[in-house]
């Protein structure tokens, strides 16, 4: 678990056991305070051979905990990474409200 204050625009790394090169790599986010469906976030592969991506929180998220799921296109394969669980980001409330925009 990642646990991050709210309205933090910091970069997020996540590693899975599976070697990304020449792979399409999108993040899955279930944010369960705004909706059951989920969303879609780019994420750069970072270490392709080490299985490492990074993305970068846009400071909107939630206050609460939100499912992340890697979804790894190579070739005709599909694959969704972690293979059991998720990745999980947990949004705690900060000293001082994010500014709003």
């Amino acid at each position: 678990m990642i646990t991050v204050k709210q309205g933090d625009r910091v970069p997020v790394a996540l590693t899975v056991n599976h070697d990304l090169g020449a792979a399409s790599v999108v993040l899955a986010v279930k944010h369960l305070s705004r909706s059951a469906l989920a969303e879609t976030v780019d994420v750069d592969v970072t270490d392709a051979a080490a299985g490492e991506v990074q993305f970068t929180l846009d400071g909107t998220w939630a206050r609460g905990d939100h499912y992340l799921e890697l979804k790894i296109t190579q070739g005709e394969e599909l694959r969704t990474a972690p293979s059991e669980g998720t990745f999980v980001v947990r949004v705690v409330p900060a000293i001082i409200p994010p500014p709003t925009e």
